[in-house]
């Protein structure tokens, strides 16, 4: 939660409108007093389970039993990933069978993976050159799915996140078209 403060300080008065908005709230009143609503809002979601991403948008749920349960991953090791062209991602793994993100919608044509920043950080080096760890893979600690708000507060579509060894917190591979399954291939 401490992470979210200075993203809703930064936010001028239209955007914490525009937040306030998008809950359901009051948008009247002077700076301070909308930043302080915005913030007993995000506090609420954070309670519920929302977190991560912009504004809290981001709630880690149970396995829905399509596909093979994240969980899967954990304890096994990545070597780099490929893919993305066929609305799939295989993570490839140095201790076990490679694993597929498969993104699923009615109309395909315009769907695009992405990384949040710090998995980005993780695979791929400053010239965007997709970096392999056949010498040192890295350790998967933890794997879910999770649900997605856009960016009108709507619970949009579900991702697939994994946390690896030395990072802060769960980093989700999504899409950019709302609105998608993705899964765990089985």
């Amino acid at each position: 939660m401490d992470r979210i403060i200075p993203q809703v300080d930064a936010l001028t008065v239209r955007m914490l409108q525009h937040e306030l908005r998008k809950r359901g709230l009051p948008v009247s009143g002077i700076k301070k007093d909308l930043r302080n609503r915005v913030m007993e809002a995000l506090r609420s979601e954070h309670a519920d389970g929302w977190t991560l991403g912009y504004l809290l948008n981001i709630k880690i749920v149970p396995f829905n039993g399509r596909g093979r349960d994240p969980q899967t991953l954990v304890g096994r090791h990545i070597t780099g990933l490929s893919g993305w062209d066929d609305n799939t991602v295989t993570i490839m793994l140095s201790d076990g069978e490679d694993q597929t993100i498969v993104c699923q919608a009615a109309d395909a044509d315009d769907l695009n993976f992405g990384m949040d920043q710090e998995l980005f950080d993780l695979f791929y080096t400053s010239s965007n050159d997709e970096r392999t760890y056949e010498k040192k893979p890295l350790l998967i600690t933890e794997a879910a799915i999770a649900l997605c708000k856009d960016r009108q507060g709507v619970v949009a579509t579900n991702i697939v996140g994994i946390k690896l060894a030395g990072m802060k917190e769960v980093g989700f591979f999504g899409v950019t078209k709302l609105g998608v399954d993705v899964w765990l291939a089985g």
